[in-house]
């Protein structure tokens, strides 16, 4: 899986950024404050709203912003550049043929999983062992699961053709998240399966002021040897991974996107 191209407007730092034909790596560099993390911000908001591998990650998206889950309107102020303007997130995704002929085979199975995680997302909380205990809630909603299995699964096959799958989250000035219909991301975005189909990964900033291992160089910030006017570098590093299956990776045509910031360093 790899995002072919992405558009970010009005949305916290960012006024607004395009880009596309995206390669294998992106760095996004610029000083600090400058909305580099506000990409990968976008990103993950526009993923998590499809689905999530966890249950309550699109909740706990909102919380790293202090942001109710149901919130509308003023709530939503601080996701905003410019308050008298919408926000809007577009990423245009493609597949590999092994991954469209993965989700192909297991259409049906893997859309019913996605369902059950809305429906019912607490029974997959610590994993499939957890399911016995809901079993009486499992009988009464399996027709309601098996209705919207056959009436979804058409649109998930005809997304799945197209060469690219478009994923969409807008928000009107005074209104609510609003999302763009697309049945084949809110599968990907559900299903965990790194060796079948790509997952979109996200590794958060880390910082070792104590003791820093470059390469085969040990260096102690406090051991006696350290010259004190030597300068060092801090890099703090925010990645999203759109990673291929373990298998693909190894390949040589790469498909994955590995997206990196690298902010302004500090001396």
């Amino acid at each position: 899986m790899k995002i072919d191209s992405i558009t970010i407007e009005n949305f916290r730092g960012i006024r607004r950024v395009a880009a596309q034909d995206l390669g294998d790596t992106i760095i996004i560099a610029g000083q600090n404050g400058s909305g580099k993390s506000c990409i990968f911000d976008a990103i993950r908001l526009l993923k998590s709203v499809y689905g999530g591998y966890q249950q309550n990650e699109w909740q706990n998206w909102l919380g790293e912003f202090s942001i109710a889950p149901n919130a509308t309107g003023e709530s939503l102020k601080g996701m905003f550049n410019d308050p008298t303007r919408p926000i809007l997130i577009e990423c245009q995704f493609s597949l590999e043929d092994s991954e469209k002929n993965f989700v192909t085979r297991n259409a049906a199975e893997l859309l019913t999983d996605a369902i059950w995680r809305t429906i019912l997302p607490e029974a997959f909380q610590f994993g499939a062992y957890r399911l016995a205990l809901f079993a009486s809630q499992f009988r009464e909603k399996e027709p309601e699961v098996r209705a919207r299995v056959e009436a979804e699964l058409p649109a998930l096959l005809a997304e799945l053709a197209q060469p690219q799958i478009i994923g969409r989250v807008s928000v009107p000035v005074g209104g609510s998240i609003m999302l763009h219909p697309s049945q084949i991301l809110s599968v990907v975005f559900t299903t965990y399966r790194p060796q079948e189909i790509g997952v979109v990964d996200y590794h958060g900033a880390q910082r070792h002021y104590g003791r820093e291992l470059v390469q085969a160089v040990n260096i102690s910030l406090d051991h006696r040897s350290i010259n004190v006017n030597t300068r060092f570098t801090i890099i703090q590093t925010n990645t999203i991974t759109s990673k291929a299956s373990l298998r693909q990776a190894t390949s040589k045509k790469c498909s994955h996107n590995r997206l990196v910031e690298k902010p302004a360093m500090l001396e």
